[in-house]
């Protein structure tokens, strides 16, 4: 910042800048610059869901909050917004997004692009994925979240592989009638040390029963690091799927300055869960 005096001498310019009123001035005129340059610099947090259809123009949001078009990677997944039906399970991907917005606090500008890789028949491909993948890497994004996992072959997982420094939250995913404990699942089989695996549980239901109830059905056990309740009362979304919008939401609203250094921030803020019905060691924040 230059101050330019003509027709003075140095003394009563030494005055003039120990003068209290100046000195207010000019400390002022300084933090103003300061935040005016940080806040031009800071740029929109960018967050990819990866999922099934989305449909951007029937969410509300909050000003800070950009939800930009849905991108397809595996071809046009033939749904229209305008048959949008929560209880259509194509469009579980909407329902996840619809949820973290709702759980999420922050008021820093985000960004949010749904990709989409599952097809018109609601199939999954590694190909889809690859290609979302690659658009992730290719956009900078800081946050991946998902509540989809893909069944993958040996020769899926050599070219399959989650971006070293990208930060991911992942539904771990439970048994049913096309997935059984045996099946590997990317990303949650992924190694990145930057993966964070959600799991869901049975909160208590009746009053004054305080009974946490595990979920016998869940994969990936051994590998989750958080558990969130599971939704009770709402068929549309539930399970591990529930858990990870809502995981998401509060790990951005406790750690997100220290985002890149997610398993670090969120480690100071765990809480020990217990189970009524299970010894299993597990942790929520």
């Amino acid at each position: 910042m230059m101050i330019q005096m003509t027709g003075h001498s140095s003394q009563e310019i030494k005055k003039l800048i120990r003068a209290p009123f100046f000195g207010a001035f000019f400390l002022i005129s300084l933090l103003c610059l300061i935040l005016s340059s940080c806040h031009q610099s800071k740029k929109p947090l960018k967050i990819a869901f990866i999922d099934t259809g989305f449909c951007p123009d029937l969410i509300e949001t909050k000003k800070n909050i950009t939800i930009h078009k849905t991108r397809e990677f595996a071809g046009h997944n033939g749904l229209y917004c305008e048959n949008f039906k929560k209880t259509n399970r194509r469009f579980h991907g909407h329902l996840v997004l619809e949820n973290f917005l709702k759980h999420l606090k922050v008021k820093d500008q985000i960004s949010v692009f749904p990709l989409v890789v599952f097809d018109n028949s609601g199939k999954q491909s590694a190909f889809a994925w690859r290609n979302a993948l690659h658009f992730i890497q290719e956009n900078n994004m800081d946050l991946m979240i998902s509540a989809s996992g893909l069944k993958i072959n040996k020769g899926d997982s050599k070219s399959l592989a989650l971006p070293e420094d990208l930060t991911v939250l992942v539904a771990s995913g439970q048994r049913g009638i096309d997935i059984n404990d045996k099946d590997n699942l990317f990303p949650q089989s992924d190694p990145s040390k930057q993966l964070l695996l959600i799991g869901s549980y049975f909160p208590p239901i009746l009053k004054g029963d305080h009974h946490n109830l595990f979920k016998k059905t869940l994969l990936y056990q051994s590998k989750i690091d958080y558990y969130f309740p599971d939704s009770i009362g709402k068929r549309n979304l539930a399970g591990s799927s529930y858990a990870v919008s809502v995981a998401a939401a509060k790990a951005l609203n406790l750690c997100l300055i220290e985002l890149n250094d997610l398993k670090n921030c969120l480690s100071k803020h765990k809480k020990a869960l217990s189970f009524a019905n299970s010894p299993t060691q597990a942790f929520t924040y």
